[in-house]
């Protein structure tokens, strides 16, 4: 049986929340980012973040006609799993 040794779940709201989220986005600067989360299987790819900005949002270049932004159109929900994210999800199968 796997470890499952977690952080203390941190509530954070606000400014709280934005700093740190750009900690976490800043230190891991890759991530696998996910469209269409509720479709099987995902669509799945690898990109680096660029920009953190004062609001939290993350910010990612790509391509004006890439499939990705038509995806983000059709449905924005997004989820972007850093590579740390990963391996702590993955010992806990």
């Amino acid at each position: 049986m796997h470890s499952n040794e977690q952080s203390p779940r941190e509530d954070l709201r606000g400014a709280e929340s934005i700093k740190k989220l750009k900690a976490l986005a800043e230190d891991a600067r890759n991530c696998m980012f996910t469209t269409r989360p509720r479709s099987y299987p995902h669509e799945n790819r690898p990109m680096s973040l660029q920009h953190v900005c004062d609001q939290g949002n993350l910010w990612f270049i790509s391509a004006t006609d890439s499939w990705k932004n038509a995806a983000i159109t059709e449905d924005p929900r997004v989820l972007p799993f850093t590579f740390r994210t990963m391996a702590a999800m993955s010992s806990l199968q």
